[in-house]
């Protein structure tokens, strides 16, 4: 009989146990999903840094169709317009550093990997074509919403005036570029995210 006392206490207490376990991670589960949001919206969320892209612009005349309404017919026309055209380069060279601080933060029952980036990434573009080209450089920040310090945008070692207007959560600029010239493009900023930076 004391056996079986023993026997039927601890199903009682393993019972308990995966009761509260249960409640516990459930509880967990639904503060986690709703406190992501609020803690992205105060310190950033997950973050995935590419590289600017590189393209060289031209312009080139083509002809086109297009249709018109005349008297109350519909009649298609050719007319020659100027057409832009970006073609993509490689870069000859990149340097990235990124130094992190983790800052570990709890909100209910849930611990948030929080923390500041600090990243400096430099590529240089060299101008193999034998003929002279508009240079563009696009970079697209990490996070569009996310809150950017000490950013930096700079050809050839000069700030650009285009960091203080981005546009749709990137920042663009155009040189022209020379046979054989060294482009070197900056950018540098200090941010905050959560989770995960690649």
């Amino acid at each position: 009989a004391r056996t079986l006392l023993v026997v039927l206490v601890f199903l009682a207490t393993w019972a308990a146990w995966l009761v509260l376990g249960g409640t516990t991670s459930g509880r967990a589960g639904e503060s986690q999903s709703s406190s992501t949001a609020r803690v992205a919206e105060l310190f950033g969320s997950a973050q995935r840094q590419g590289a600017p892209s590189l393209a060289l612009v031209r312009w080139e005349e083509r002809e086109v169709e297009r249709e018109v309404q005349r008297d109350g017919r519909t009649e298609r026309v050719r007319e020659r317009r100027n057409e832009r055209l970006e073609t993509p380069v490689p870069a000859a060279s990149t340097r990235v550093d990124a130094r992190f601080h983790l800052d570990r933060r709890r909100k209910g029952l849930v611990w948030f990997d929080l923390y500041d980036v600090r990243f400096d990434g430099t590529w240089t573009y060299v101008h193999e074509q034998p003929t002279p080209s508009i240079f563009h450089v696009s970079f697209a920040f990490p996070d569009a919403r996310g809150l950017y310090d000490d950013f930096r945008f700079q050809i050839d070692g000069v700030d650009r005036p285009e960091a203080r207007s981005p546009s749709d959560g990137r920042v663009s600029a155009e040189i022209p570029v020379a046979p054989g010239q060294r482009i070197t493009v900056r950018v540098a900023y200090a941010s905050r995210g959560m989770g995960s930076f690649a």
